[in-house]
């Protein structure tokens, strides 16, 4: 079976023109009009198969129609005409399109998914992208928060569809929670990982990134520095470089292996992950 994009076929540009595939009419309700796969015979090319079409749609396509069914589940198939969510612009969004029909409204095509699925058909109102200076753009801010911090507001449209805010040489943090911040990933990396872009600067210089590091050093100092070092490349004991919360509860809880260890059982989970934090920052 094959899956395209695009088919130079007469009959099919005539019928999908005619029957337009996504608007269609005809959408009456009752058994006679369940959508299936419309499977049609089109000689050299075998059976070509397209989903979400009626009885009546597919009677005009002179096809066989194959109720509830979706294409890919019908064996038979040679060729299967894709569809999906067609992104003329922002908020400007067409369900079940092929590529002819996409590309004849000048648009997108995003291919087996519905436009509720696609971040650019569903920008709400008033929102849009604050560019306070190339690499360093902010969504959410609104009008009046991006004029207040000096940027230039674009309504209705992700940072991530602005070339000038990409960062340069992709500088920049991504804050995805609490002591978890990565460097390098760009706008479109960092909402791949659901997080937060705040361009033009490092980590290292954001609070909500450094704190757990900075709590677990104090929490080392107190604790641990004693026995392994200020930098945990070992003192008298081993070094402890990178060491997980995980290993460093192992330890606590063997105190017949490491008896010194047995006086940090008092710390709590908490703790033990700020250290484990602090510890994989040396």
């Amino acid at each position: 079976m094959k899956y395209i994009k695009f088919l130079v076929v007469p009959l099919l540009f005539v019928t999908l023109a005619f029957m337009n595939i996504g608007g269609c009419s005809g959408n009456s309700s009752g058994g006679k009009n369940k959508e299936g796969c419309c499977v049609v015979e089109a000689g050299e090319f075998g059976l070509i198969c397209i989903d979400d079409l009626n009885r009546d749609e597919c009677d005009i396509a002179d096809g066989e129609l194959k109720k509830g069914k979706l294409c890919e589940n019908v064996p038979a198939c040679d060729i299967v005409v894709v569809t999906g969510c067609c992104v003329v612009g922002n908020n400007d969004c067409d369900e079940d399109l092929t590529l002819l029909e996409c590309d004849f409204d000048g648009g997108v095509l995003s291919e087996d998914v519905m436009c509720d699925d696609v971040p650019q058909c569903n920008i709400p109102i008033g929102s849009g992208c604050c560019e306070l200076e190339p690499g360093n753009c902010k969504e959410d801010l609104g009008i009046e928060g991006c004029a207040d911090e000096g940027g230039m507001f674009t309504p209705l449209v992700m940072c991530s569809t602005i070339k000038t805010c990409e960062p340069l040489v992709g500088a920049g943090c991504c804050v995805i929670g609490e002591g978890n911040c990565k460097e390098g990933l760009g706008i479109k990396g960092c909402a791949d990982e659901m997080g937060m872009f705040e361009g033009g600067v490092m980590c290292v210089d954001i609070l909500e990134c450094v704190v757990p590091p900075l709590v677990g050093s104090i929490l080392y100092e107190e604790n641990c520095q004693g026995c392994h070092g200020v930098d945990g490349a070992g003192g008298p004991f081993s070094n402890v470089q990178g060491k997980s919360a995980d290993q460093i509860d192992a330890a606590i809880a063997n105190p017949e292996i490491i008896p010194t260890m047995m006086g940090l059982s008092t710390l709590t989970a908490e703790e033990v992950d700020a250290i484990a934090a602090f510890l994989g920052v040396l």
